[in-house]
């Protein structure tokens, strides 16, 4: 039996019943509003440029801006906009000069650097219908149910009609009135109409064919297919569809078209109204779902998704000739096309917006670009920070784009931006670096900039539109060795910027080596970050490395190997245990020491070598099982046994391994006793601090007492070392005698700076200066500093590149740049830095 598995809102609606019904009307509509979702919150200056004229104005941000250099420490001083001669019609180059108006030098740690993007689209979204109940009443919008919307097509005359799972029904909404047409189908999806006729078009997907519906719900009949699942073309009766999902229709011609889920085509009916004859148009589009119809240039053409490879396809109706233009993260769902835009929507609940130039073709993915996105985590919420949950299709109406929101049980309105006033929100490709964040703003090196000195850098890019633009540029850099901390207490310090280095926030688990937002991550754990910016982490039974661009690349375990310890290269070792508990590096990440529960490694590569490449890397086991076997015994490498390692630090002769038993309330230390380090007999296992039980004491080595739940670890240019103890509320610090005192907490379980309370901080990261930061398992980022413990970040809401909202942080483990103060964060699926802003 060949099983089938349709999108979650399928399983729902495909339990409706089978036909019949009665009815009333229903409206929408209202007037669409643009708004420039431009946030310059974490930006230095506003740069406006036309790029007809070469006309620039800068607007500085200090009043508005969490970048401290936005109120005039360094500031954008000037600005002109050309095109470079012998250039194509699209490249632009963008000359800014930087200024340093105070009277002290800046970027002598780590160097200054700026971010520049294009405005983000002003991307908005509104609710239409549904007020969130998963049921079916009729009377007002503000108080109907509309449950499990599915389908939604808007007449000329501003008529809204709705498929929906709850109860099989099919809606209307008009002048304000929510009314039913007709229920019991058997899983409605999608629907369509045209403007000259009387009738509504949608597909009764658990049965398989496409039904006609007067637009009163008076009337109706089947237009094509039988009931039964099948694939064939021919006349109404004897055409056969396996799950149609998808249906947009052509106004000019009433065509209808249908997103053949199973069979993986979209089919043409044409004459839908009098003699059906369904023809396959296209084929290959594995589980296509959604199906739309649009113009782009003035050319009818299709746009079609397949939830299977997250291929966009586009289709000309009149050829079947397809291509593909873009490929997403698979499971999507609803598309259409409208003002030479291509919208997809995802069950990852993120809209997507391509757009294409005029007069570029549209056939060639390289005429496309990602315009913007709108969504991400699972939620609801209006405006231009909209949260989807389960959107599936879309259709573009007479002056509007819909969505239904299966999962909100809404149907929303996605309003497009425009170029009200002059105002692009185009992307620009920047082509002289090879830096970006995953929201594709360019990061260009600015390097140290004395008092009073000013600098010019050129950004080149490309733009497709000439119309004028609006560029935000930030400057950030590294400051001596600390996250610079503000006034407040118990809040979010504001000279901190905070981005996604690589993954992505919302989308984890797989495991794909790319760039910035294109990679993807299992679920990160351990982390270490070298002086250079590098960052290892666990991911599963894997070690990954973030480049300061943050290019991904696997180094150890791709294959997620498990067994025995197996010593090799990274693409042949393989870790005894669990998945990847501990991390540590030396500064010039040349060494790493790793740790599953049971087993802890250490891998060597050559200075000279590529630090990215799984072959330039060594890996051995220097301490505990092979086989991955547990237990708390302490001897040479061969001998000891751990139960539950957790954190690891390492000293910086590369000779001296401290680990935390996650467990057994002890802090382990693994120290080379000379002769091969590739030899795990001359590494001897011992008892650091802890005494094996359960408690609180703060005594020297063996007499003092951890919790049971210990696990983060660092250690500081003294060589004190610094113990996350979770289940106390403390951080514990081990001087070089072993004494161990409370660095810092009451053990009262709280996060307020004035009182000093702690919740249960799991993860540490210490750097050059001493600050000790710490966070809990997905709450807040606090710093011990000069006796004192502030609040760095709170969880929540942001996006990737500044303090706005957009997704939602929750820190975990944590690691620094010792020399800089460059704070990178592993959540889930997605690795951050928290990057200083020099004052």
């Amino acid at each position: 039996m060949k099983h089938v598995f349709l999108p979650a809102i399928g399983l729902g609606l495909l339990m409706s019943g089978c036909g019949g019904g009665g009815g009333a009307e229903i409206g929408g509509g209202g007037v669409p509003t643009f708004s420039d979702n431009s946030n310059s919150q974490g930006a230095t200056a506003k740069v406006t440029v036309n790029l007809e004229t070469g006309q620039t104005e800068i607007t500085p941000l200090g009043a508005t801006s969490r970048a401290v250099f936005g109120s005039g420490a360094i500031g954008v001083s000037s600005a002109e906009v050309f095109r470079v001669t012998g250039s194509s019609t699209s490249a632009r180059t963008l000359r800014l000069s930087f200024k340093n108006n105070s009277q002290v030098d800046f970027g002598a740690n780590g160097g200054l650097r700026f971010l520049i993007g294009a405005a983000s689209p002003g991307l908005t979204a509104s609710t239409e219908a549904g007020i969130g109940a998963g049921a079916r009443t009729d009377g007002s919008v503000a108080s109907a149910a509309v449950g499990s919307p599915s389908g939604v097509w808007e007449d000329v005359d501003g008529t809204m009609f709705i498929s929906q799972g709850v109860d099989g029904a099919i809606r209307s909404v008009r002048n304000g009135s929510v009314s039913t047409l007709n229920t019991l189908y058997n899983s409605p999806r999608g629907i369509t109409g045209n403007p000259g006729s009387d009738f509504l078009y949608f597909c009764e997907t658990g049965s398989h064919r496409i039904i006609r519906l007067r637009k009163d719900g008076k009337q109706g009949n089947v237009v094509a297919g039988n009931g039964s699942p099948g694939d064939a073309d021919g006349s109404g009766a004897n055409a056969r569809f396996n799950t149609p999902i998808g249906l947009t229709s052509n106004p000019d011609t009433g065509i209808l078209y249908v997103a053949d889920y199973v069979n993986g085509k979209v089919k043409a009916i044409s004459n839908p109204d009098t003699s059906p004859s369904v023809s396959t148009l296209a084929t290959g589009i594995p589980l296509c779902l959604g199906v739309g119809f649009g113009t782009i240039d003035g050319r009818p053409l299709l746009v079609a998704t397949s939830s299977g490879s997250g291929q966009v396809f586009l289709i000309d109706p009149s050829s079947g000739t397809k291509s593909v233009i873009r490929t997403l993260t698979p499971n999507l769902t609803g598309a259409t096309i409208r003002e030479n835009r291509v919208l997809v929507a995802s069950s990852t609940n993120v809209i997507t917006v391509l757009r294409t130039g005029s007069g570029a073709s549209p056939f060639e993915a390289s005429s496309w670009q990602v315009e913007g996105t709108l969504g991400g985590a699972a939620g609801f919420d209006d405006g231009i920070n909209a949260l989807f949950n389960g959107p599936q299709l879309m259709s573009s109406g007479s002056s509007n784009v819909y969505m239904c929101d299966s999962t909100n049980h809404r149907v929303r309105r996605i309003v497009l931006p425009n170029f009200l006033g002059g105002f692009s929100t185009q992307p620009a490709v920047f082509t002289n670096t090879e830096k970006f964040t995953p929201s594709n703003q360019g990061i260009y090196e600015l390097g140290t900039l004395a008092a009073g000195q000013t600098t010019t850098k050129d950004v080149a890019f490309t733009v497709q539109f000439g119309a004028s633009m609006t560029f935000f540029v930030t400057v950030t850099g590294g400051t001596n060795g600390t996250v610079p901390l503000d006034g407040s207490v118990n809040d979010n310090a504001r000279g901190v910027f905070l981005r996604l280095l690589a993954g992505s926030a919302t989308s984890g688990g797989v495991r794909i080596d790319g760039v910035g937002g294109a990679a993807r991550i299992n679920s990160s754990n351990a982390i270490a970050a070298t002086d250079t910016d590098y960052v290892f982490f666990g991911d599963g039974q894997a070690v990954r490395v973030v480049a300061p661009d943050g290019t991904v690349r696997t180094i150890a375990n791709k294959a997620q190997a498990s067994g025995n310890s197996v010593n090799g290269s990274g693409e042949s070792v393989v870790f005894a245990g669990s998945i990847i508990r501990g991390l540590a590096c030396n500064k010039e990440g040349t060494t790493i020491v790793i740790s599953t529960s049971s087993t802890i490694y250490m891998g060597i590569r050559n200075s000279i070598s590529d630090i990215m490449n799984p072959g330039s890397w060594t890996f051995i086991r220097i301490a505990g099982s092979v086989d991955g076997s547990t237990g708390d015994v302490d001897g040479d490498g061969d001998t000891a046994r751990y139960s539950d390692v957790a954190g690891l630090a390492l000293s910086e002769d590369e000779r001296t391994i401290f680990a935390t038993c996650f467990s057994q309330a002890e802090v382990e230390v693994i120290r080379h006793q000379g002769g091969s380090i590739f030899t795990p007999t001359n590494w001897v296992s011992s008892v650091y601090a802890g005494s094996g039980t359960s408690g609180f004491a703060d005594l020297n080595g063996t007499s003092a007492q951890f919790s049971s739940s210990i696990q983060g670890l660092a250690l500081d240019r003294l060589g004190n070392l610094y113990v996350g103890d979770s289940s106390n509320a403390r951080i514990r610090k081990i001087a070089l005698n072993r004494d161990v005192t409370t660095h810092a907490g009451t053990g009262t379980f709280g996060d307020d700076d004035t009182a000093g309370t702690l919740s249960a901080m799991r993860f540490i990261a210490v750097d050059n200066s001493d600050s000790v930061y710490c966070s809990s398992n997905g709450g807040r980022i606090r710093v011990i500093r000069n006796g004192q413990i502030r609040t760095v970040l709170i969880g929540g809401a942001y996006s990737g590149d500044g303090f706005v909202q957009g997704f939602s942080f929750s820190p975990r483990h944590m690691a620094v740049n010792r020399a800089t103060g460059r704070l990178f964060v592993g959540q889930g699926s997605a690795i951050y830095s928290l990057e200083p802003l020099v004052p």
